[in-house]
């Protein structure tokens, strides 16, 4: 029940206040692996905002924006990641570019691509 009460009070904390630091969202993850995944994901999965240059944001949607975030799993054929962590990049310069309400975004992404990154084995 802690998690789920830091979590509300991060959450509650953010709608009062018009600045929010993205930073919130990589505070909350050891939060959201308690309370959504039974701390499966700690070490295994790594998130980290970035840049429009990163090479995980390659490629362009039909309006010619940079994807908003990129999921990379580790490939179990060629080894990719020794370490078998699953990579999720936010793309900071999108988001905050593109996105019509970037807190709902970042949320939103953020979850659902923890949600495949425990899909994975």
């Amino acid at each position: 029940m802690e998690a789920v009460d830091r979590v509300t009070e991060a959450l509650e904390a953010v709608h009062q206040m018009e600045g929010w630091s993205p930073d919130i969202f990589i505070k909350m993850i050891p939060d959201l692996d308690t309370i959504f995944f039974g701390d499966v994901l700690l070490g295994n999965v790594l998130v980290k905002w970035e840049t429009s240059d990163n090479e995980a944001f390659q490629g362009r949607d039909n309006d010619g924006r940079p994807p908003l975030c990129s999921l990379e799993l580790p490939n179990e054929y060629t080894n990719d990641y020794r370490d078998g962590q699953c990579r999720i990049w936010i793309n900071a310069e999108a988001v905050f570019t593109y996105a019509p309400d970037p807190f709902r975004t970042t949320w939103v992404m953020l979850l659902s691509k923890l949600v495949v990154s425990r899909m994975h084995p």
